[in-house]
């Protein structure tokens, strides 16, 4: 009992990690990359000269010659930095159910920038992150929720509770939870209770995972949203059903997190999310990478290896007999069916013009910080994006929603300089975006372990 009672203590520490995967490089007032050709955010462009001055790009000319003084880019491509719209810091690193394993925030944030992830959206309230961001060390610049608004016993409680044993289940979801009790609850004393962190965005779930668990009712909704707007407050929401995504959406949500999975959408449905002009997150891969582990056919990409080498030796050898806790069979199985509906949902609200903006809910297993990302660009590829248009979800577009009024995404005179440089073009073939040759964050240049 004394070791449970540590291990839960330990959750949420900022442990040492063995092996940092990146580390700051000196900071130079001004620097440039020449020949290589720039993913300005929209387009293709070049060969380019791309020059920088503090933490933002100061000029981007065509390339007249050969520059000495400047990094040379022939061969290779300049992206804005990527963005994840859906990661959760402090929970697993992409470990396997049945590999338990202490958090390592600080790892897991390494294996954002490692990748190339500039910005993502931390979807919950993460215990102990502000211990590790005091760190001088380099973080991608995160987008921050407040603790989850959800039913009392409602998502995510059951699937931790399942997923961790006790006492560590409850030490991890007390700084996460805002449980709401009844449909008389005062929402604007639950918004404040929220709000007083000074999240960057309010988290709302209306969702009953697993299916028959408490569920936050329409009306409790509606009033929250209502409350957030009357406040200028961003409310994003977890959804899974079409049902919930149209309520939520038409009810005033900021953003929906995660593409509705659990039917195939109909035309009206389809029209009517569209008509919202809520943008959504698309998480397309994250009931297949569920389902790959649980039916043992992982394979990682190299990307993913170096930033978790501990992860997919485990993933091979599930216990004889082992039942995810609160995933009965049936349920496990309509992961692949949740996995198929992704994709053909993905694909028509594509194609019905409703912004998608790349996100893979990592935290989750076989889902690795930093290199789940370039897994999702893929399966947008794979779901009828081209390979500008999945880009663009993870740069542009994703600050655009993100990080209104800031001047980043993109490749432009004035932007800040959160900048990848990689080997060959992603836009001819997007696994080339995994052979990141360097990082830049607000400018100053991200050393990356070998």
């Amino acid at each position: 009992m004394k070791r449970a009672f540590v291990a839960a203590l330990a959750l949420g520490c900022s442990c040492a990690t063995p092996r940092p995967l990146v580390r700051w490089g000196d900071r130079v007032d001004a620097w440039c990359v020449t020949g290589a050709f720039i993913f300005d955010g929209s387009a293709r462009q070049g060969p380019m000269d791309v020059f920088v001055r503090g933490e933002t790009i100061d000029a981007v000319r065509p390339t007249t010659g050969p520059k000495p003084a400047c990094l040379d880019g022939r061969g290779k491509t300049l992206t804005p930095g990527l963005i994840d719209a859906h990661v959760h810091l402090g929970l697993s690193a992409g470990h396997a159910p049945w590999d338990l394993r202490v958090p390592d925030l600080k790892q897991q944030l390494d294996g954002l920038l490692f990748s190339g992830v500039t910005t993502a959206l931390d979807a919950a309230a993460s215990r102990g992150l502000d211990e590790v961001l005091a760190q001088e060390a380099p973080f991608a610049h995160l987008v921050r929720a407040s603790r989850i608004i959800t039913a009392t016993g409602g998502h995510p409680a059951p699937m931790i509770r399942a997923g961790a044993p006790w006492p560590i289940a409850d030490v991890m979801l007390a700084p996460m939870l805002a449980p709401v009790s009844s449909d008389t609850t005062d929402v604007g004393a639950v918004l404040s209770s929220v709000l007083a962190s000074k999240p960057d965005v309010v988290k709302v779930v209306y969702d009953d995972m697993p299916p028959g668990s408490p569920h936050l009712s329409h009306p409790v909704l509606v009033a929250l949203l209502s409350a957030a707007k009357a406040r200028s407050v961003r409310v994003v929401v977890h959804v899974g059903s079409a049902t919930e995504a149209i309520e939520a959406a038409e009810a005033g949500a900021s953003l929906l997190m995660h593409t509705p999975w659990e039917s195939v959408l109909t035309d009206d449905e389809v029209r009517r999310l569209a008509a919202t002009k809520v943008p959504i997150v698309t998480t397309r891969r994250v009931h297949g990478a569920l389902t790959e582990v649980l039916e043992g056919r992982v394979s990682l990409h190299a990307l993913e290896r170096q930033v978790r080498p501990d992860v997919e030796p485990a993933i091979h050898h599930r216990p004889e007999g082992f039942v995810m806790r609160g995933l009965d069979a049936t349920q496990e199985h309509a992961l692949a069916r949740y996995d198929a509906n992704l994709q053909q949902n993905v694909r028509r609200l594509h194609e019905a013009g409703v912004v998608l903006v790349a996100g893979t809910d990592s935290g989750l297993p076989n889902v690795i910080h930093g290199g789940a990302l370039h897994r999702e660009l893929q399966a947008l590829v794979a779901s009828g994006f081209t390979t500008t248009q999945a880009l663009a979800s993870a740069t542009s577009i994703a600050a655009k929603v993100l990080l209104p009024g800031e001047h980043v995404g993109v490749i432009e005179p004035g932007a800040r300089a959160d900048l990848l440089l990689v080997e060959g073009d992603p836009l001819e073939d997007l696994t080339a975006l995994e052979h990141v040759a360097f990082v830049w964050r607000a400018g100053r240049p991200v050393h990356r372990a070998p």
